[in-house]
C-alpha cells in the first residue's frame, strides 16, 4: 500500500509543537485525508481548514507539502516531513518561504504534529 493510500481516513491530532514550544490539544479536532485532500473539522462537523497535500515517500526523508485552499493560511504552501506507520502519523512543517525541515527536532518557524488514527477510509 503506498503512503497515500494509508494516510487516507481520520486522524486525532495527539501533539504540537509550535516555534519550539509545545501546545495544548484540542480535545475533537478531527483530521480527515483523502486522496490529496485535507479537512479539519470540529466534533460537530463545523469545517475549520481545508486544502490539499502531495507526498513524496521515495525521498530518503519522506516530505509531504502542504497547500491550504481555505482557514487562516489561504494559498499558503507548507514544505514538510513525515513519518506514518498503520496507526501513527507526525509531520514536521516549515513555515511558509522557508527551507523544508530536515529533522523533527523543535526548531524556530517548524511546526510538529503528531495523530493517531481513528478510522481508516
Amino acid at each position: 500500500m503506498s503512503d497515500r493510500e494509508g494516510l487516507n481516513g481520520q486522524w486525532a491530532q495527539t501533539y504540537l509543537n509550535e516555534d519550539c514550544a509545545e501546545h495544548p490539544i484540542a480535545v475533537g479536532l478531527v483530521t480527515e485525508f483523502d486522496n490529496g485532500n485535507f479537512s479539519v473539522r470540529l466534533s460537530s462537523g463545523e469545517l475549520l481548514l481545508k486544502g490539499l497535500y502531495t507526498l513524496n515517500q521515495n525521498d530518503a526523508l519522506p516530505h509531504i507539502d502542504w497547500t491550504d485552499t481555505i482557514g487562516p493560511d489561504l494559498g499558503k504552501t507548507f514544505l514538510s516531513i513525515y513519518t506514518l506507520t498503520a496507526n501513527t502519523f507526525t509531520f514536521c512543517a516549515a513555515d511558509q518561504g522557508m527551507p523544508g525541515p530536515t529533522s523533527f527536532s523543535p526548531k524556530n518557524g517548524h511546526t510538529i504534529r503528531k495523530f493517531e488514527r481513528l478510522k481508516h477510509a
